[in-house]
């Protein structure tokens, strides 16, 4: 398993944590079958047969950490005597914390860096500064009963280290940077298993991979659809008209309204988009970008016509959601279309704008319209 620690504690209950890195059991494993690779740190540069890379990575199981941890309570002197253990005075092991990670090595670095920085441009709109961190919009409950636990921004940080990109939620963490300057990491940090609906028992351990994973595959999704989102024209009607699927008419979700644009701009942060989310969680976001009461009740309805257009899903047993991959590129298209495009073109066309460019901006406008006039005059339409 390579390098590993075991801390004990030394009165009752005798609480004792293991910490072992799966990167370096992996390592073992090629090394003990003759498969040659280029290490980085914590990950591969290379390997010449990536596919039983995988199956190694794939492989390590809740029996390997537990027969690793029953190995060293043999060796080391514990607070329990045999007499003790043989009674069933013994330890279960569950997961505290776990990290599971995509690497992402590149042919081109220059690339992995501009697309990085296009993920700090479109995601956060940084601006100079050095660190920026980023609330998001959901309801945060500070006392009570069930206050919610932890804290919930996004980060960047750029000076004195490479650019990292970080985005937390709950007690855990996800993180994103250039590992080495060669390789795109994207790493989900989980310090509570119940984050992901998954129980702590070391055994679920192949169950919390998957969640983790899971998350890391759509946290890049996301990414890549931000930076140049597109949409097709007939996947453009289908959720700006009204049509009927499975025998019931749909409502539309028409491009421009207000409540739209909330709704799908509540959709684009990116934590809705890594992790489910539930009907209070968008809520709170979309009341606040639409700037004025929303209930519950709104709520439902907009997520029935979000479920109905195939943007969302339902998953299977919870009152709780997911963004389907088009429910990405139709939030991305309509928000950033509307917000960077139409609107600050609308606003500068009018006839008050401060805007140093307004004059030339309405100036190509009315050569819009006279072009618009003179089709009109030859198809007769001409008012």
């Amino acid at each position: 398993m390579g390098p590993c620690s075991i801390q004990i504690c030394t009165y009752a209950p005798y609480a004792a944590q293991l910490w072992c890195n799966g990167h370096e059991r992996a390592k073992r494993q090629l090394l003990a079958r003759g498969i040659a690779f280029e290490p980085l740190r914590n990950g591969f540069k290379s390997c010449a047969d990536p596919a039983a890379l995988q199956q190694i990575c794939d492989g390590i199981g809740p029996a390997d950490v537990e027969r690793l941890f029953r190995r060293w309570m043999d060796e080391l002197p514990l607070p329990l005597t045999a007499a003790d253990r043989a009674a069933g005075y013994d330890w279960r092991l569950s997961l505290r914390q776990i990290e599971f990670s995509r690497t992402l090595v590149l042919d081109r670095p220059r690339q992995g860096r501009a697309f990085f920085a296009d993920v700090a441009r479109e995601g956060l709109g940084l601006g100079g500064h050095s660190e920026v961190s980023f609330l998001f919009d959901r309801r945060i409950i500070r006392r009570g009963k069930h206050p919610t636990p932890g804290r919930f921004p996004t980060r960047i940080h750029t000076v004195g280290v490479d650019p990292q990109l970080e985005v937390r939620y709950r007690s855990s963490l996800i993180k994103e940077y250039l590992k080495e300057g060669r390789a795109l990491r994207i790493e989900m940090v989980c310090n509570d298993p119940g984050d992901l609906g998954v129980k702590r028992r070391v055994a679920h351990l192949g169950e919390l991979r998957q969640a983790q994973r899971e998350v890391n595959r759509r946290m890049l999704a996301f990414q890549r659809a931000s930076c140049a989102p597109t949409l097709a024209t007939s996947h453009f009607d289908e959720v700006a008209l009204p049509d009927v699927r499975a025998g019931q008419r749909t409502v539309a979700l028409r491009y421009g309204d207000p409540r739209v644009v909330a709704l799908l701009g509540a959709l684009c942060l990116a934590l809705h988009q890594v992790v489910p989310f539930r009907n209070a969680d968008l809520r709170a976001a979309v009341e606040q970008l639409l700037l004025r009461p929303y209930s519950s009740a709104q709520m439902s309805y907009d997520l029935r016509r979000l479920r109905a257009k195939g943007l969302i899903r339902r998953l299977e047993g919870e009152h709780r959601y997911v963004t389907t991959s088009a429910g990405t590129e139709v939030a991305l298209f309509f928000t950033k279309s509307y917000h960077r495009f139409v609107r600050p073109l609308l606003a500068v066309a009018a006839p008050d704008a401060p805007a140093p460019t307004a004059p030339r901006i309405r100036q190509a406008l009315r050569t819009i319209d006279r072009y618009v006039d003179d089709r009109a005059k030859e198809a007769g339409l001409a008012a």
